[in-house]
């Protein structure tokens, strides 16, 4: 049956016949004549959704098996005319699909030839059922309308709406002030302009990896992604923005952008990945920095046959400016002497600073000759330079030189030929000083050789005999508290019973592969002693090193699991340190040794935390209890300004995430209280507490005396 259109009685309810049947239309319009207008008949599916959309009657009867089907029906008339009720009509009593129907948006399910009284009566129930449920949806509508219009008009960060499909795309469909605000503009004056004229040259879409064009496809549902803005006086600002989509009351796909100014932070992550990579006092590379480009040329040479030298200098005499013209006076002397080495290095050397006054370079595609005339120049103009007067005192520094070559057959790592340079400039003091010395590879390959030889059998010795000797640091409370707390640190006797510091034995034991014993040992100390003080009822913490070879190998995690099955200490009251380069050079071990560590009722600090300092960002990726602050950031603390803002920096980001901090190297009353100020947790340096033996540092234990 074709569909018909027939002209309504505006003072009667309308109504919409939809069935294929003439003979049940017309027993319907002959049921319904007194009380209802019948406006338009269809006989099939897509009929009724086009008259119900044209004609918005109070109700539409819907046969349950007409052409196109009464479901399809159903939910095209209860999309298309919101306000018609939809009432469906059966030929039996049949209620299986009821649910889908009701689902669908109909309000009555009405079997066909039900007497007229009854009928009228349940349609108007169903109209006036329907309209309420029509109100309250729109009085809902509003609410929520209306809360959107205050979220969005009074929030205080930045939200848009931006169009996503058709012509439109990309355009602002609406702003808020503070978006407008942010870019410097009234919020009006956004509406209608694409997004694409406030957003930098560089970070426009380009089709491919736009966000909002992934949103628009459906690709995806929510987008997270950073943007820089223009604003209105021509600065640019840094957004991390969110958007998601949804249809909007006409059914078009837009998206809702929420947008927040990261500017401030950005500016802070230039900063740290500037020190990550740079000396702050001079602007020099660091020594991490140094190593990395001294890789590349080591690999260019080998590629393309290539060559350089490299260069390690150490001033004289400077100890002797920092004691008698002070630290101030120091940092000016290194500072105006880094600027005297870049006026002398060609634009292609590289030059860091790699201690407090030592200096490395780089001399790309230089041979010994060439570089020996470059070394002449830089100990020419250091000595010309080098003299620091303040209040009628005056000091002079020269420096000592070293001078290593590489060829691109030489198969020798950058770690190696930092060594050659700083034998050779060793070689450079005892001779004199003020003079540069060349590494001769042959000879002193060879005693190397049987240097690392000697070391490695006194090393084997010292594990075997486990002649190693424990010393203890204090590391005291600043700003925290709770029991007392103690670094182990590792001594090795030498043949006379002299104790050899760490810095001696430690990079041998390390190229030697016996690093590891070595910790296990130190571990089962510290876990031994634990478990004895616990015993006799006294708490402290200790804390161990573990370095980057060890957390390598990966068994570390096993071998505390068995120390503490059977040696039961406070949960706690271990605590593993970590270097910040080694954690870094194997976060995936690093993230699964601190989280079986937590198991294990351990806990973890990130050492030297700085001395690599592009790492903030990793801080997330690991569960850490303690960050050590590198002590070149504490031992000027108080006269420099940039420090002060690191330690902050550390401070903050340490609280936040639930961990305290400890402060290396502190070594006066002034850094300490300045320490206090910043809020660092605690304290660890020879002046709050020199290392010394475990029986002169640690609570002493009380023996039991029998009967």
């Amino acid at each position: 049956m074709a569909a018909e259109h027939r002209s309504p009685d505006r003072t009667r309810p309308r109504a919409l016949l939809a069935d294929d049947d003439p003979v049940v239309i017309a027993a319907l319009s002959a049921q319904l004549e007194h009380q209802f207008s019948v406006v338009a008949v269809a006989g099939d599916a897509d009929s009724a959704i086009a008259l119900a959309r044209q004609h918005s009657p109070a109700v539409a009867l819907v046969d349950v098996e007409m052409p196109g089907g009464g479901l399809h029906a159903t939910r095209g008339i209860h999309h298309d005319s919101p306000a018609t009720a939809v009432v469906i009509l059966t030929a039996d009593d049949s209620r299986a699909s009821v649910l889908q129907f009701l689902d669908a948006g109909a309000m009555a399910f009405l079997r066909k030839g039900i007497p007229p009284h009854q009928l009228v009566a349940r349609l108007n129930e169903a109209i006036a059922a329907h309209g309420a449920l029509v109100q309250r949806a729109d009085r809902q509508r509003k609410v929520a309308e209306d809360r959107f219009r205050a979220a969005f008009d009074q929030a205080g960060v930045g939200m848009a709406i931006v169009a996503l499909e058709g012509a439109e795309a990309g355009r602002l469909v609406e702003a808020n002030s503070a978006f407008g605000w942010m870019l410097g503009r009234e919020a009006a004056e956004l509406v209608g302009a694409n997004l694409e004229k406030w957003t930098h040259a560089d970070d426009l879409p380009d089709g491919v990896g736009d966000p909002l064009a992934a949103l628009a496809r459906g690709d995806l549902e929510r987008v997270e992604f950073e943007q820089r803005y223009l604003h209105s006086d021509g600065h640019v600002l840094s957004a991390l923005a969110t958007a998601a989509s949804y249809l909007d009351e006409d059914g078009r796909r837009v998206a809702i952008i929420q947008v927040l100014d990261i500017s401030e932070r950005k500016r802070f992550e230039g900063r740290l990945e500037y020190l990550a990579d740079h000396d702050a006092l001079t602007g020099l590379f660091n020594r991490r920095r140094f190593e990395q480009e001294l890789d590349r040329e080591i690999i260019r040479g080998r590629r393309y046959g290539g060559r350089g030298a490299v260069l390690a200098l150490d001033l004289d005499g400077f100890k002797f400016v920092n004691d008698s013209l002070g630290h101030a006076a120091g940092d000016e002397l290194v500072s105006s002497l880094a600027a005297t080495m870049r006026r002398t290095l060609r634009d292609s050397d590289i030059v860091a600073r790699t201690g407090g006054d030592e200096f490395a370079v780089i001399l790309p595609e230089s041979d010994e000759q060439a570089a020996l005339l470059t070394g002449e120049r830089l100990l020419s103009a250091i000595s010309r330079e080098g003299i620091m007067s303040h209040s009628n005192r005056h000091a002079k520094v020269t420096t000592s030189i070293g001078l290593t070559v590489f060829e691109g057959g030489d198969q020798l790592p950058a770690e190696d030929l930092l060594v050659e340079a700083d034998i050779a400039m060793y070689d450079a003091k005892s001779g004199g000083k003020n003079r540069i010395c060349v590494y001769n590879r042959d000879k002193q390959h060879r005693e190397r050789i049987t240097a690392r030889q000697d070391w490695m059998r006194r090393l084997q010795q010292a594990i075997e005999e486990e002649r190693f000797v424990l010393y203890a640091q204090p590391i005291v409370p600043v700003c925290s508290s709770g029991v007392p707390r103690f670094e182990l640190l590792l001594r090795m006797p030498d043949d006379h019973g002299d104790l050899i510091p760490p810095g001696a034995f430690l990079y041998y034991a390390e190229r030697c592969d016996l690093i590891q014993p070595i910790d296990y040992w130190v571990m089962t100390q510290a876990v031994k002693m634990l478990h004895e003080y616990h015993s006799r009822g006294i708490d402290i913490s200790l804390a161990i090193n573990v370095s980057g070879k060890t957390l390598n190998k990966g068994a570390i995690g096993e071998h505390l699991r068995q120390l503490l099955e059977t040696h039961e200490i406070p949960e706690g009251r271990l605590v593993v340190e970590l270097t910040e380069t080694a954690a870094i050079a194997n976060m995936q071990r690093a993230r699964e040794l601190a989280h079986y560590l937590r198991e294990l009722g351990c806990r973890l600090a990130l050492d030297d935390f700085g001395a690599g300092f592009a790492t903030f960002y990793y801080l997330k990726h690991l569960e850490f209890d303690y960050i050590k602050i590198d002590g070149e950031f504490i031992k000027h603390l108080p006269g420099t300004h940039a420090d002060q803002l690191v330690v902050r920096a550390v401070v903050d980001i340490a609280r936040g995430l639930g961990a305290d901090t400890i402060a290396e190297f502190v070594q006066d009353d002034e850094t300490l209280a300045l320490l206090r100020e910043l809020g660092v947790g605690y304290s660890q340096g020879y002046h709050t507490g020199r290392p010394g033996p475990l029986e002169a540092i640690l609570p002493q234990l009380q023996t039991t005396k029998n009967g």
